[in-house]
């Protein structure tokens, strides 16, 4: 596993937001599953509450071309979107999450180890964006990308 974190230092635990990008391939939860708008709808609200952030609303739609879903939860901290593409065994997560009145970081990597325990991938890319509240901004990129983790083969027996 490669881990290499960002050295960007924000204002404070509440200055900037984080957002997480997943790309989960070979993702071994039912294909049925991946294609299911209803239970993926289900599974996002319950990760995103049992991580302790608020939803304001929610939209998913089931796409014909491939069977996936696309869909987003509107948070009070921010948004979760997500799509599947069944016929690939591939998941995309959007996990962002602002920082004003509360450092959330953990919880949006809550929302994202669940649903990688859920979607069960055997290759995982990992991004980590710092957004806003950076200390130089004059001389740091706001948004700057790391990737955080890269886990080829990350699940049981493979």
């Amino acid at each position: 596993m490669q881990l290499e974190i960002a050295q960007n230092e924000v204002d404070s635990d509440t200055g900037g937001g984080l957002q997480l990008l997943a790309e989960w391939h070979g993702c071994r939860l039912a294909r049925s599953a991946l294609a299911d708008c209803a239970n993926l709808c289900d599974i996002c609200l319950a990760v995103v509450e049992g991580a302790g952030l608020t939803v304001c609303g929610h939209s998913f739609h089931a796409l014909t071309e491939g069977g996936g879903v696309i869909g987003v939860v509107l948070l009070a901290e921010s948004h979760l979107a997500i799509r599947t593409w069944p016929d690939r065994g591939v998941v995309t997560v959007d996990v962002l999450v602002c920082n004003y009145t509360t450092n959330n970081r953990a919880k949006a990597h809550a929302v994202v180890d669940s649903l990688r325990v859920t979607f069960l991938p055997f290759k995982e890319n990992l991004m980590q964006v710092r957004r806003g509240g950076l200390r130089n901004r004059l001389t740091d990129n706001l948004g700057q990308i790391t990737t955080i983790a890269t886990r080829p083969g990350s699940g049981t027996g493979n």
